[in-house]
């Protein structure tokens, strides 16, 4: 018995210390870029040395609460910026203002892709899901118009809205056809009417490839 109160007394002893001091000390401020001085959002800051961490908000402020005392280093890092280290003195029940600028590093900068209708891309790149259909896919689907090119596509649905007058519309993702944005050569055509009887003046051996997106 008088083990078992030993051991759970070194446990305590062990485990204590490993509470964080409250120490009061704020550290908060807002991050600026050099070049257009205007703040800089989600950009990480951490404390050296230690777990803490925060990012600036949508507006390019930051706070961090709780800080050990003494002089601490701020590593701030941000895509598309150089790492900034600073030094602050912290101090028990006080807040320590913070202003921090960050250079740009093009080196740092990730690729960027613009997915766009006008600019040329490669379709392994873009961001988001493209279904890809290449005038070879049409010529097996012997399609004899855009409609029927369309057909099978994931997401996309091509209804017969009108018998008598052969009025087809194509819906995607559930959507309502008048949701649907029709572009040659980047280029958008009419909604409504327009657009659907001028896709059925669209031969399909005029067409390099349809991209869905």
């Amino acid at each position: 018995m008088k083990r078992r109160i030993f051991l759970l007394y070194l446990l305590l002893l062990t485990v204590l210390p490993l509470f964080a001091e409250k120490t009061d000390a704020m550290l908060f401020g807002d991050v600026k870029s050099v070049r257009t001085n205007e703040h800089v959002p989600y950009v990480t800051l951490t404390v050296r040395g230690t777990s803490l961490a925060t990012t600036t908000d949508a507006s390019g402020h930051f706070k961090l609460a709780n800080l050990p005392l003494g002089t601490q280093t701020i590593v701030v890092t941000g895509i598309g910026y150089k790492t900034e280290v600073v030094e602050v003195e912290m101090k028990r029940g006080e807040s320590t203002e913070c202003f921090i600028k960050l250079e740009d590093d093009p080196l740092n900068l990730q690729q960027v892709v613009v997915t766009g209708t006008r600019t040329k891309h490669l379709m392994r790149d873009v961001p988001i899901r493209t279904e890809l259909i290449s005038a070879k896919t049409i010529e097996v689907k012997n399609a004899s118009n855009l409609f029927q090119a369309l057909e099978g596509t994931p997401g996309v649905r091509v209804e017969n809205q009108c018998q008598a007058c052969n009025f087809t519309m194509v819906r995607m993702q559930g959507l309502g056809a008048e949701h649907t944005q029709v572009m040659v050569n980047g280029q958008p055509l009419y909604s409504g009417l327009a657009g659907v009887y001028g896709l059925e003046q669209v031969a399909t051996t005029d067409i390099g490839q349809i991209e869905v997106i």
